[in-house]
C-alpha cells in the first residue's frame, strides 16, 4: 500500500472539515450536499474574491472536485492548489505531513472516527452492519439547554414539550438553533442534528445540518437509521403499522397529535432494505407512506406522489403491505408539506383517505397511464 493511500483510508469527514478550517474556511460556510460537504472554490481562488460554493468533497470516494476550474484532485492535489492560489510553492511531502498531523491530533484527542459508508447495494444487508454506525457520548448534550422558553420555535409549530424530552430535544443559545438527537433502533446515539433558525444559515442551505461543536461533526449514515424506532417500537410492535415519514420533526408532531405513536422517519425520500429490516425484525407488516407533498421545478404537484410510488414498489418487494397518505384532492397540502403539517384534523383526514399500493396501481392500469415525475 502506497503511502498516499495509507493516509487517505484513514481520512474522515471531521478531519476535512479541521482542514478547511485551518485553510481559513469557517463551519459556517460549509454547505451540506446528499453525499458530501460543498464548500468555496479556494483551490483557485482566493477568499478574499468571494468564490462561489462549487468545490465538493465527495464522501464515498474521498476526493475533492472543483466544477468550476481544478476538476477532480486528492486531498493532497487539494492543497497543493490553495497554497499555489496564494502565491505559495507547495510540495507533496508538506501536504502529507499537515493531513497526517490532523489526523494524528485527532486519534489522540480521542474525537470519533467520522465517515459515512460507501454506497451499498440496494439488495445486500452487510454483515455485522450496527457495528458500522459511530455511537457518540450522550453528554454532548449537556451543552445545550431545555428551557421552554428556548424551545418556543417548535412549541409555537404544535410540538409538546413533553414530546420533545422524549426525544431528547435541545436548544443552542449561542448558536439559535434547535438541538435534536438521532438514536438508532438500539437505543445508540449515532447522530445530532440542528435545525438553524439565523436567516443566513437558512438562505445558505444549511437549515437542517449535523451538528458541528468541538471540532467534531455528529453525521451518520440515514440508511441505516429509522428515526423515533427506538421510542416507540412498543407501539410499532402492537399495532404492526408504521407511518414512515421523511423528516424527524414530523415524529415529533405526530407524538404531539396522537398518544400512540407509530410514526418513523427515514431523513429524506429513500427507503433502504436497512429500513426494511429493522422495521420488520421489529413486527411491523404494514408501511404507510407520507412524504412531503413535494412539487417539481417544473411545477409538477405529482412529483412527491411519483417519489412515493417507486419507494413503494420497493419496499412491497421487501414483503411489506404498503399504503399511501396523499392529498388525492389537492384542498389541503401545499409544496413541501408533510401530512401531518397541517394538524390532528387534516391528517386524520387524510389518513382515512389513503389508497393500498395495488389500487393505485389498478387505477393506473384502468387509465392506461403512469404517474412519474
Amino acid at each position: 500500500m502506497s503511502l498516499e493511500t495509507s493516509i487517505i483510508n484513514k481520512i474522515t469527514t471531521t478531519d476535512i472539515l479541521r482542514l478547511m478550517e485551518q485553510l481559513g474556511v469557517p463551519e459556517t460556510m460549509v454547505r451540506y450536499g446528499n453525499d458530501g460537504l460543498i464548500f468555496p472554490t479556494i483551490c483557485h481562488n482566493e477568499l478574499i474574491n468571494n468564490p462561489s460554493h462549487k468545490l465538493y468533497y465527495y464522501e464515498n470516494t474521498k476526493r475533492f472536485y472543483c466544477y468550476t476550474n481544478c476538476k477532480s484532485m486528492s486531498i493532497f492535489d487539494f492543497i497543493i492548489n490553495v497554497y499555489r492560489a496564494r502565491g505559495f510553492k507547495f510540495e507533496f511531502m508538506r501536504a502529507y505531513n499537515m493531513v497526517d498531523r490532523i489526523i494524528s491530533e485527532r486519534l489522540k484527542t480521542g474525537f470519533s472516527i467520522i465517515q459515512l459508508p460507501k454506497p451499498h447495494n440496494t439488495t445486500k444487508i452487510d454483515k455485522n452492519w450496527e457495528e458500522q454506525l459511530t455511537v457518540y457520548n450522550p453528554h454532548v448534550l449537556e451543552c445545550f439547554t431545555q428551557q421552554p422558553k428556548f424551545l418556543d420555535p417548535w412549541l409555537k409549530e404544535g410540538i409538546d414539550y413533553d414530546v420533545m424530552m422524549e426525544y431528547g430535544v435541545h436548544f443552542d443559545m449561542i448558536r439559535n438553533r434547535i438541538v435534536f438527537p438521532v438514536f438508532d433502533h438500539l437505543g445508540r446515539l449515532v447522530g445530532i442534528k440542528v435545525r438553524n433558525f439565523n436567516q443566513e444559515d437558512i438562505e445558505n442551505g444549511r437549515k437542517y445540518m449535523p451538528l458541528w461543536h468541538n471540532q467534531e461533526l455528529y453525521n451518520y449514515p440515514k440508511m441505516m437509521v429509522v428515526y423515533g424506532y427506538y421510542q416507540n417500537q412498543k407501539v410499532l410492535r402492537k399495532t404492526k403499522e408504521a407511518i414512515v415519514f421523511e423528516a424527524e420533526k414530523s415524529v415529533l408532531k405526530y407524538g404531539s397529535c396522537f398518544t400512540q405513536n407509530k410514526a418513523v422517519a427515514i431523513g429524506g425520500s429513500a427507503f433502504s432494505q436497512y429500513h426494511g429490516k429493522i422495521l420488520k425484525d421489529g413486527g411491523v407488516n404494514t408501511i404507510v407512506l407520507a412524504f412531503d407533498n413535494d412539487y417539481s421545478d417544473e411545477g409538477n404537484r405529482f412529483y412527491g406522489l411519483s417519489k412515493m410510488l417507486r419507494e413503494a414498489k420497493r419496499i412491497k418487494e421487501m414483503g411489506f403491505n404498503v399504503e399511501l397518505i396523499y392529498d388525492w384532492t389537492g384542498e389541503y397540502l401545499g409544496n413541501k408539506d408533510a401530512p401531518i403539517d397541517l394538524g390532528r384534523i387534516i391528517y386524520s383526514k387524510l389518513y382515512r383517505e389513503r389508497k393500498t399500493l395495488e389500487e393505485i396501481l389498478e387505477k393506473e392500469k384502468e387509465e392506461n397511464c403512469e404517474i412519474s415525475a
